[in-house]
């Protein structure tokens, strides 16, 4: 699930991915936080591989 914090020095001008979303990245990304009683792991929007989306068909 993707939780979306506000910054002001994102390089990524349509990131394709929305608070929700579901998202496949790389097995060693990202690095582990704890805000306010809440865990978070943060990844690089570079180690993100795929959006999961749900479809009719394929």
């Amino acid at each position: 699930m993707i939780k979306r914090f506000k910054t002001s020095y994102s390089n990524v001008k349509n990131p394709g991915i929305s608070v929700g979303d579901v998202v496949f990245y790389k097995k060693y990304s990202g690095t582990g936080l704890e805000y306010s009683g809440h865990k978070y792991l943060v990844i690089p929007y570079a180690d993100l591989l795929a959006k999961i989306v749900e479809t009719e068909e394929i």
